[in-house]
């Protein structure tokens, strides 16, 4: 049994690691801004502003699971939100480094959530993880979430980044503002609707945590996202048929999603056909490959 911190874990991937931890025996602690009753799960806070951590519970701590940030789609980009996407993960992990670099501790890992938006817009291209960076908000976010992660080498901890597709779960993330619409039989075609969207379920992602943190073979960036990736068209027409809805198509070109969404219409347009090639090859599986499968499976 080990012993793991979640930052931010009563969010949506936070809540589904938490369980998959505790159905495989592990003891876990729960660090954020505010005390939450988790059932089987101790909670601890952070006070951000005066740099101060709850004492003692990291001297317990086996791994620790970075999860800590506020949503990338929850509000539009104005210049305050950005930053606090940005600082809502850097100063979180940057807390923690300090503390573990003046106190004494177990830590042998840390394992930090990204995504795949560190690619941007590559069309078709197949991307690795050793695929460049572009230089975009969601790209450069995601490149110093990461340079945050990476600094926990320098206090000899094993470090893990995994880089996540497009969640599906109907209780968060983007696929219940996908399906809304469809609700009332119109599919909106985003763009051209040929981006390829690198997605992947939630339960898949919740495993992917766990297996790195039992797996201490693991290093580096790794994705995480399902084999099968699909072109948005495809990916709508799954989602009508998983919820039962004959739909019509409705086009809703790019210039009416950048007068709506202004920057963070990247988040929808873009193209990322991502290959997770090096996780499976670590020995991971997923659960779910076909998009049909995992939206059989979230919608019953």
């Amino acid at each position: 049994m080990a012993t793991i911190v979640i930052t931010g874990g009563t969010g949506l991937i936070g809540s589904h690691i938490t369980g998959h931890l505790l159905k495989n025996g592990h003891r876990v602690f729960h660090l954020g801004r505010t005390k939450r009753n988790v059932p089987d799960v101790q909670s601890f806070t952070w006070d951000l502003k005066n740099k101060l951590i709850d004492p003692g519970f990291l001297e317990q701590t086996d791994h620790i699971i970075h999860l800590a940030g506020a949503g990338i789609a929850d509000k539009l980009w104005t210049i305050n939100r950005k930053n606090e996407i940005i600082n809502s993960r850097l100063e979180t992990a940057n807390l923690i480094f300090e503390y573990l670099s003046k106190n004494k501790n177990k830590v042998q890992s840390f394992i930090s959530a990204s995504a795949i938006g560190i690619y941007g817009d590559k069309g078709n291209n197949l991307l690795t993880e050793d695929s460049k960076p572009v230089h975009d908000f969601l790209a450069t976010t995601c490149k110093l979430w990461e340079k945050a992660a990476t600094r926990f080498e320098k206090l000899n901890k094993r470090v893990v980044k995994l880089r996540i597709g497009i969640v599906l779960d109907k209780n968060g993330g983007a696929l219940p503002q996908l399906a809304q619409p469809m609700n009332f039989f119109i599919r909106p075609i985003l763009g051209n609707g040929n981006q390829i969207y690198s997605w992947v379920h939630i339960e898949d992602v919740a495993k992917a945590f766990v297996f790195a943190i039992e797996n201490e073979k693991m290093n580096g960036a790794y994705n995480v996202t399902a084999p099968l990736p699909v072109d948005y068209n495809t990916f709508s027409k799954a989602i009508a048929k998983a919820i039962h809805k004959p739909t019509l198509p409705v086009p809703v070109p790019k210039f009416a999603l950048n007068i709506l969404l202004g920057e963070m219409a990247t988040t929808v347009i873009s193209s990322a056909n991502v290959s997770s090639d090096k996780i499976r090859k670590a020995g991971f599986s997923f659960l779910f490959e076909t998009v049909g499968d995992a939206l059989k499976n979230i919608y019953g």
